[in-house]
């Protein structure tokens, strides 16, 4: 995005500054019934004796193969968004109001995702996940990749495009031992909450006079 402003005009640039996602300037997973989500989930085939593997991720060879690598240890692979010719429950047609869609994520015990916005959905529910990019940007880092390195979880990051299949089994095993960075992540998140606010700020005092009007 800042290569594509400079591109525009040099003077926008150096007036650009970065904005966190909207989904991480407000609480939304403490809206949830988790209890009732679960029983929703249950309904839908979700068995919650078992570890659980959400994907957000559509079918290649290389996926399919961390998908198995999961099931084979125990795993029950739940898909959102995209059906997923491995899950075991497809979940990518039925209907959750968006705080629902994002707290799944937090009852599962790993993901593999494809989509930034399933990729944070881990993040606020500090479940374990693979991040998923099947191409090279030419410059600069992709939206997923850019997220994961600033959370300082790049190494679960992989690019199918440069990336090797035993690269990405061992981030798999990774994932499924559960090491994750919990405190660390809590940092980052408590980190860009406050520069929403601060941004939210600045544009309610930009925008206060226009409004009164």
């Amino acid at each position: 995005t800042m290569l594509f402003l400079r591109w525009l005009d040099p003077v926008l640039a150096e007036r650009a500054e970065m904005v966190p996602d909207p989904t991480f300037s407000i609480d939304i997973i403490s809206t949830v019934d988790r209890e009732a989500l679960k029983i929703k989930l249950r309904a839908f085939g979700v068995d919650f004796s078992r570890p659980r593997l959400i994907l957000c991720v559509r079918n290649s060879t290389c996926i399919d193969e961390a998908v198995r690598y999961f099931k084979a240890r125990g795993f029950q692979a739940v898909s959102v968004t995209f059906p997923n010719a491995l899950s075991d429950v497809d979940l990518s047609r039925e209907g959750f109001t968006p705080p629902e869609w994002a707290s799944v994520f937090g009852l599962m015990d790993a993901g593999i995702s494809e989509r930034m916005h399933a990729c944070i959905s881990c993040i606020l529910n500090n479940t374990p996940f693979i991040g998923i990019d099947r191409y090279k940007l030419k410059q600069g880092d992709s939206k997923i990749e850019h997220l994961m390195r600033f959370f300082g979880i790049d190494r679960f990051y992989h690019n199918t495009e440069e990336g090797r299949p035993d690269t990405l089994q061992a981030v798999c095993g990774q994932v499924a031992e559960g090491n994750w960075p919990v405190d660390g992540i809590a940092e980052k998140r408590t980190e860009l909450r406050k520069r929403s606010d601060e941004f939210a700020s600045k544009m309610t005092k930009i925008s206060g006079p226009h409004s009164e009007r």
